[in-house]
């Protein structure tokens, strides 16, 4: 058994308790006092105040749905005039089936209760025809049978089509519907494209007025007001009078615009009553959504509230003595067991003699303290850790169980509030040159500064959280955006202001890829995978580049084309040792790279063909490029490169000292020989006849010696050199000509077809006609 002085309570211990029971009477009294001030005083403005918020409220809410529709018409539109079986050249052909726009036209309506329904109209010279979700008439008949506009004339509406060049909502009409129903109609134009002289596609979107009837009558509930929604010249476009004098509505709605002052929230009076004004402008349109409710009816709850208030008042302060005397027991109960816990339990700690419980409990925390000062640390770091590593199995696409991962990344900081997603990659170029001249700390540092800059910057639009990539050469950021920094520019801003302060403060240049998009959390992976593939086009696009992959994806469908021809003149460039002629092939290899708006991976089968090619025509040359270079370095295999243009300055380098190398060879030799040699063949290899002991005999020369001269000049044999002559000729006759196989052997000097057949077959993988067939799609 303990001894009791282990769980003696310190001296003077009753003295807290008469401090928590007076200071609750006194906090009581004082906060009955400030409420009822306060109450008395501000209660009615304060009231008056949230009632208007609660207006504003309501018409914002109104406000966000009609954006939010007149967004979804907008990019309906624009999907309208993205789809084939809707383009003018189907719709307007006659032979075209009239139902099948309909029904294309009926999917775009579809499940979409705010559209009553859809018309689509090619303003182009001569046409008349109107295509919606359940006809395609002549429009003069659309706009006498079906759609009969009580007070706009048909004439009237034919030419606003023709004119039209900004997206435009007409307000709430009578129309004759179908020639027996009357209904209320707004009705929303959208020109393709925008902006233009003479639009040549009309989306026209009817809107029946009792869906925006339903969606006004939320914001009065049972009020008397009114409420307009106005185009952005002051307009009413639709409005809903909820009020028992039955008073003009145009005459209330310029009355309201008169006095209403510059705020946005204010009072005014009508027709001798008060009434709470609540404007708000939509930054999407600038249509502006006015609410007018009465104030009396608003502050009618008010003033019985304030009766109750008194009364509650009374009770609270009788109530308030008994409970702040059961706080104080209860409060100083739980501190004296502690206080007992302590003594008992930590034998270190006894020696504190205190004035009072809380002096001795702040001592005993301050003892502990220290000691856990390296754990808080540690535990500081881990969360750090863990944010960087959960951020990391998101963008790999690892998470197996979404609640868990949510719940870790809001344990560690990770905060994902906002609706969109996105991913981008910075990477720093020439990361070899980079790597060599900076040692590893400056590397950590230049990665965590470019993680610390990010960040910082997607403050702006959202919330960002960097992770160094695996392979150390960039970093990724996870990027949540606000939904109205969702537009292309606000990512491009904040890609180039990182790049432009690297750039200006370190020295380095950095290429950002960015993926899309997305409004589900589950497909950041895909958009880092975008993101990645867009870093790697720097292949194509070069150093110092902010990247989009919806700039580059349609590019993945573009047709595989080689550069045979250029590749063919580097070779022989090469093996005649003519150095100048290296760096313009060379260049333009690199346009036609660059200008053929080439995939990833086409340009990538590019550039290591060219480099296979070099390395192969070196080993038929038999020569040893380490003849040529000092060290492994030189050698065009052993050297990275990151961008087109960088592989072009080093196949430049790599070919002009083998260039050098082969006229060192070839120094000795007779170069005028050589070009009469060639001369010859180019003019002759057509002849059937040509052979090496008929180019001797002309040169007065031995075979033996002409075959090993022009082999050591050229690479080749001369009959090989006059084969590849004749079937250059004969590929170029199958691309650019209709002639029969027979009669193009003769032409270019092949008497036996059955050994040209071998021969093409064995160099090109087809048939001569297979040939053609794919060289003349």
């Amino acid at each position: 058994m303990q001894p009791k002085n282990k769980n003696r309570v310190p001296k003077g211990h009753l003295s807290r308790f008469y401090r928590y029971f007076l200071s609750y009477i006194l906090l009581l009294v004082v906060v009955l006092f400030i409420l009822g001030f306060t109450v008395y005083k501000n209660f009615i403005l304060t009231m008056q105040y949230e009632v208007e918020k609660s207006n504003m409220s309501s018409i914002t809410q109104i406000k966000n749905v009609m954006d939010m529709r007149l967004r979804e018409m907008e990019r309906t539109a624009l999907n309208i005039s993205f789809n084939n079986n809707l383009k003018a050249y189907k719709v307007l052909n006659k032979g075209f089936d009239s139902l099948e726009a309909v029904r294309e036209l009926s999917k775009y309506k579809s499940g979409n209760e705010f559209i009553y329904d859809i018309a689509l109209f090619y303003n182009y010279k001569g046409n008349k025809r109107i295509h919606t979700t359940l006809t395609s008439v002549d429009i003069d008949i659309f706009l006498e049978y079906i759609y009969n506009y009580e007070n706009i004339e048909k004439n009237e509406i034919i030419n606003i089509i023709q004119v039209l060049e900004q997206p435009t909502m007409y307000p709430v009409e009578e129309v004759l519907l179908n020639r027996h129903q009357n209904k209320r109609f707004a009705t929303y134009i959208y020109p393709l494209p925008v902006n233009a002289i003479k639009p040549y596609m009309m989306v026209m979107f009817f809107i029946d007025e009792t869906v925006l009837m339903d969606m006004l009558s939320s914001a009065l509930d049972e009020y008397d007001g009114y409420i307009y929604i106005l185009d952005r010249d002051d307009r009413p476009i639709a409005y809903l009078i909820n009020d028992s004098s039955h008073s003009d509505s145009t005459d209330i709605l310029n009355q309201i615009i008169d006095r209403l002052s510059s705020k946005w929230i204010d009072s005014i009076e009508l027709n001798g009553n008060y009434y709470s004004v609540a404007k708000v402008v939509s930054e999407y349109n600038g249509w502006s959504y006015i609410l007018a409710t009465r104030t009396d009816q608003l502050m009618e709850k008010v003033n019985s509230s304030r009766a109750l208030f008194n009364y509650i008042i009374v009770l609270v302060l009788l109530l308030g003595v008994l409970i702040a005397f059961a706080f104080a027991v209860g409060n100083y109960r739980p501190l004296k067991e502690l206080v007992g816990l302590i003594t008992s339990q930590n034998k270190v700690l006894n020696h504190l003699n205190c004035s009072d419980e809380f002096d001795y409990v702040i001592e005993a925390i301050k003892e502990v303290s220290n000691e856990n000062k390296s754990l808080t640390t540690q535990l500081k770091s881990r969360a750090g850790l863990m944010r960087n590593q959960l951020t990391t199995k998101l963008l790999k696409g690892k998470i197996y169980d979404l609640d868990e991962w949510m719940n870790m990344a809001e344990n560690c900081g990770l905060s994902l509030d906002y609706t969109h997603y996105t991913v981008l990659i910075f990477w720093v170029d020439d990361y070899s040159a980079f790597e060599a001249d900076s040692p590893k700390k400056t590397q950590n540092l230049v990665m965590f500064s470019i993680i610390n800059v990010v960040e910082e910057l997607s403050e702006e639009i959202g919330r960002g959280y960097g992770v160094e990539l695996a392979d150390d050469r960039g970093v990724a950021l996870l990027l949540n955006i606000e939904e109205e920094y969702t537009k292309e520019r606000y990512i491009s801003e904040l890609a180039f202001k990182t790049k432009e302060f690297f750039k200006q403060y370190f020295g380095f240049t950095l290429t950002v890829g960015i993926g899309n998009i997305y409004r589900d959390i589950t497909m950041v992976h895909e958009s880092f995978l975008e993101a990645n593939r867009a870093v790697y086009y720097r292949l194509v696009k070069g150093y110092d580049n902010v990247i989009f992959y919806e700039d580059i994806k349609n590019r993945q469908e573009e047709k595989y084309k080689y550069p045979v021809e250029l590749e063919d003149a580097l070779i022989m460039s090469i093996k005649q040792g003519r150095s100048d002629d290296i760096g313009r092939i060379t260049e333009d290899i690199t346009e036609y790279i660059t200008k053929n708006a080439m995939s990833l991976e086409a340009a990538q089968c590019i550039c290591f063909g060219i480099i296979n090619a070099i390395m192969k025509t070196l080993n038929e040359m038999n020569i040893d490029p380490s003849h040529c270079f000092k060290d492994e370095k030189g050698m065009l295999f052993a050297q990275p490169f990151e961008t087109v243009a960088d592989l072009s300055i080093k196949i430049v380098e790599f070919c002009s000292v083998i260039c050098e190398y082969v006229k060192e060879q070839k120094e000795s030799k007779n170069f005028e020989l050589r070009e009469q040699l060639l001369e010859l063949v180019e003019q002759n290899y057509r002849d059937h006849s040509l052979s090496l002991e008929i180019i001797a005999d002309q040169f007065q020369m031995s075979p033996s010696y002409i075959s090993r001269y022009f082999k050591d000049q050229t690479g080749y044999s001369i009959m090989q050199y006059v084969d590849m002559l004749r079937m250059n000729e004969v590929k170029k006759l199958l691309k650019e000509t209709d002639l029969p196989i027979k009669d193009i052997l003769p032409r270019v000097g092949y008497i036996d077809q059955s050994s040209f057949y071998r021969k093409f077959k064995k160099a090109e993988g087809v048939t001569p006609i297979q040939y053609r067939n794919i060289v003349q799609e």
